[in-house]
């Protein structure tokens, strides 16, 4: 199994208390998808199985076989050591297949550590990561179920921070949105002060409703 840099990075949603095991780890299910929260947010990767590289073309050293059949027993890892890992997955823009972190599914399966590896032109490392026993939240539960015709609106990311930094400088504590009604209207948000209400409008990208998630890269101004 293969894991981009990215479904790693998804560790930096988890807890920053050590002591909370569940909280301060990233899970990684048996597809690939890797999840963490830290009991307020939670986030998670899923990979698209067709825009995968093939773990048979991954380098292979002898205690870290990439391209085991074996299906994924669901395992918790640390989020800090996870985030170490994406670190150390290389950088080489002339190979893509050596962009992700290489996962041995069966020697995971049978031990107490996750083995991964991480691979240059020139050299191999594996990397042993200890397994966390303990219960990882239901995410599948915890995702929000569609309603039948649900209102899907693109943001700018950039624009977003750039947006909540502001609101977050000016005072505001917690945050909230006015849920727009359609995919071509701005998002509303209101926030209290220390002294006065503070709003905020972020307007949405313009949306290729032919796929949810085909979002188009021009932005819709104010006029």
């Amino acid at each position: 199994m293969l894991i981009k840099k990215e479904a790693l990075e998804v560790a930096r949603a988890a807890s920053k208390d050590p002591t909370r095991y569940t909280r301060n780890s990233l899970y990684i299910d048996s597809d690939g998808t890797t999840v963490a929260t830290d009991g307020h947010i939670m986030m998670l990767y899923q990979p698209d199985p067709e825009k995968q590289d093939d773990p048979s073309e991954y380098p292979m050293a002898e205690t870290c076989n990439p391209a085991s059949t074996e299906t994924l027993k669901p395992c918790s890892i640390s989020s800090v050591e996870a985030l170490t890992l994406a670190k150390a997955i290389s950088k080489d823009k002339r190979l893509s297949i050596l962009r992700n972190a290489a996962l041995d599914a069966k020697r995971t399966n049978e031990g107490e550590n996750a083995v991964f590896m991480v691979a240059e032109v020139d050299k191999r490392q594996v990397i042993s990561i200890k397994k966390i026993d303990a219960d990882f939240p239901r995410y599948k539960k915890i995702l929000p179920a569609l309603p039948k015709n649900p209102v899907f609106i693109g943001f700018n990311i950039a624009l977003f921070k750039t947006l909540l930094d502001a609101l977050e400088k000016a005072g505001a504590e917690n945050i909230s949105v006015i849920a727009p009604t359609n995919g071509e209207q701005a998002m509303h948000l209101k926030a209290k002060s220390a002294h006065g209400t503070l709003e905020a409008v972020i307007m949405p990208l313009r949306e290729d409703h032919e796929e949810i998630w085909g979002l188009k890269t021009q932005k819709k101004e104010f006029t």
